[in-house]
């Protein structure tokens, strides 16, 4: 999908609603249509998506970041307006709903973008069509909460209420503020943002730069991209009920138990004999449609997902030198969906990398929550991904078991094994994170490089600062990956034991949203039945049930 078809898309939204008095603003307006590239691979499948023909769309029907934002501006114009104006609750609340479609519409873009540029990242074009899409999702969205602020000062605010989190509400308050002038700081806080992300993708592509300088200029973006965060800030955003505190405190136990029960399962790993090759062709090339083959064994709502990712193609692996080393879930707002990228994988890791993101798939249609209300909890996300890996392990004999008679129980062990990875590196990851933040304002690049190794020094993880990318494009997440693997891995001895038990807890905790922000970590751990994970007694409990496990295999 070109750059052009991307701004058009936007645009259709947009100016349908400017072109409407604030009286008109009614609920016929269309959803965005998107020109689907089949090409491309984007064949939604959604009966209301109005397919369009490149040859029909003209220049006139395209615009630029600044004209489109102009369209964006004049929306939440007429929207202010309206405020205006008396006994009007009614078509307030539709106009609310207008602006949260409009900029699901936008983030579905974004979403379809991502999934061009991270194919062949190295593509300008698919950078600047990636890059467009977030510039102007996130100026929309900065100009509806300016939107929504000045509808609490309006008669209408008790609509408002749940619309306009308190930093919002402090940010306009605080200052004299115009829609102008909105837009303005929202320019200013995207392209400040973006800035550092675009230099991590140019060090990170460029050649001639050594590994270790790379690491030291990315050192350098971490200190800007971290210079407002304090250690009471950095978790906020993540909607967490846990500090970096706990995380510290906790590290020394991961690092006693966890390490050495990985230890333990890589050496019943060597003892099965199982031959490292194990995946054949046609799972590595299809490993989607072994998903739907055994997700009907599960339940009928995650088959029921498994279908309807195979019928409506949500999905794009791609093997090619160009594409990125990531695989990532995304939603399609618009259309309660969500759509999955894998690049770069190998073989052997690529049918368990789809089942981990077809976890983050069949959660996304339990949760509806609009863009603008989007509070991620990225530890409930992972409970839903890892707890899809765990839940697969049951069909292991017959996947694996017909190449080599160890291979099921290799996998098994594997799968405990990446779970331990996950717990260990990810509580490194986050340690060192948390302590760069309780040192910004005083740490040079060579002391947060030297920071990062010595975290790692006895346990090197195996990559460079330059190579986490996660700690550039969302500080602060990696830390999900250890606190939901240790939660998932009750699923796994639940599934030895109650099969069905495992499935209803996984079942339930699909449900809970990782957006709403209806639920913190712990409370949804509660709510779906699962011990909490967060202390040394559950750690150590969970460790010897890994080795005794393993110690059964040996």
């Amino acid at each position: 999908m070109s750059f052009r078809r991307y701004v058009s898309t936007i645009l259709a939204f947009t100016l349908t609603i400017s072109c409407c008095s604030c009286t008109e603003m009614n609920n016929t307006v269309p959803r965005i249509s998107r020109y689907r590239d089949r090409e491309r691979e984007y064949e939604i499948g959604q009966s209301e998506v109005n397919d369009i023909e490149e040859d029909n769309l003209d220049e006139e029907t395209t615009a630029s970041d600044e004209e489109t934002l102009d369209s964006v501006q004049l929306v939440v114009e007429h929207f202010i307006d309206c405020l205006e104006q008396n006994e009007n609750e009614d078509k307030i609340r539709e106009n609310i709903e207008h602006l949260l479609n409009m900029l699901d519409s936008i983030y579905e873009s974004r979403t379809l973008a991502s999934v061009d540029f991270f194919s062949d990242y190295m593509n300008a074009e698919t950078k600047d069509a990636y890059q467009s899409t977030e510039h102007i999702y996130s100026v929309t969205e900065d100009l509806i909460s300016y939107a929504f602020y000045c509808g609490t000062q309006s008669q209408y605010s008790e609509l408002f209420t749940d619309l306009t989190p308190t930093e919002v509400t402090e940010l306009y308050g605080d200052c004299f503020f115009d829609l102008e002038t909105a837009r303005a700081e929202a320019e200013s806080s995207y392209y400040d943002l973006a800035e550092d992300k675009n230099r991590y993708y140019d060090i990170l592509s460029n050649d001639a730069l050594s590994a270790n300088e790379k690491d030291l200029k990315c050192a350098e973006i971490l200190i800007d991209m971290l210079s407002d965060e304090t250690p009471e800030s950095f978790y906020e955003s993540y909607n967490r009920d846990y500090t970096g505190d706990e995380i510290l405190f906790l590290k020394d136990v991961i690092q006693n138990e966890i390490i050495s029960t990985y230890y333990d399962i890589e050496e019943a790993i060597n003892k099965t004999g199982a031959i490292l090759h194990y995946e054949s062709e046609d799972l590595s090339e299809t490993p989607f449609e072994t998903i739907q083959a055994y997700a009907k064994r599960i339940s009928p709502d995650i088959s029921k997902s498994a279908n309807r990712l195979i019928d409506d193609n949500l999905f794009k692996i791609c093997t090619s030198p160009k594409a990125f080393e990531i695989a990532f879930t995304d939603d399609l707002p618009t259309q309660n969906s969500a759509y999955i990228f894998i690049g770069q994988k190998s073989k052997d890791d690529i049918l368990m990398t789809a089942v981990h993101e077809f976890g983050h798939f069949h959660a996304s249609f339990y949760d509806n929550t609009h863009a603008y209300l989007m509070v991620n909890n990225y530890d409930i996300a992972e409970v839903q991904s890892h707890g899809m890996e765990i839940l697969f392990t049951q069909f292991f004999d017959d996947i694996y078991g017909s190449k080599a008679s160890s291979n099921s129980e290799y996998k098994r062990l594997k799968t405990l094994a990446n779970m331990c990875y996950y717990i260990f590196s990810a509580f490194y990851i986050g340690s060192f994170e948390y302590e760069l933040v309780s040192r910004i304002g005083d740490i040079t690049p060579e002391e947060v490089v030297e920071l990062y190794k010595g975290i790692f020094n006895d346990y090197y993880i195996g990559y460079h600062l330059s190579d986490i990318s996660h700690l550039y494009e969302s500080p602060g997440y990696y830390i999900s990956y250890a606190t939901a693997a240790l939660a998932s891995l009750q699923l796994f001895f639940d599934l030895m034991n109650d099969k069905d038990k495992a499935v209803e807890k996984y079942e339930k905790i699909a449900k809970i949203s990782c957006y709403s922000g209806d639920y913190t970590f712990r409370q949804a751990l509660e709510e779906c039945g699962f011990e909490d994970v967060l202390n040394k007694e559950y750690i150590k409990k969970i460790s010897q049930e890994m080795r005794e496990y393993a110690a059964e295999i040996k």
